[in-house]
């Protein structure tokens, strides 16, 4: 079951990394959505290792 979390946490970083450096160079506007997301990420992250 924990391997699924860490699967599924992985593959949530990578996307959030193609979204990143996808829209990098194009629209700064969109850093502060992405700044976001990335703080909901790690938030999950630090929920599920204290369940762990």
């Amino acid at each position: 079951m924990h391997l699924l979390y860490i699967i599924i946490l992985s593959l949530t970083l990578l996307s959030y990394l193609y979204i990143f450096l996808k829209d990098f160079h194009k629209d700064k506007k969109d850093m502060l959505i992405i700044f976001i997301h990335f703080f909901e990420f790690f938030l999950v992250i630090s929920l599920i290792l204290q369940s762990l």
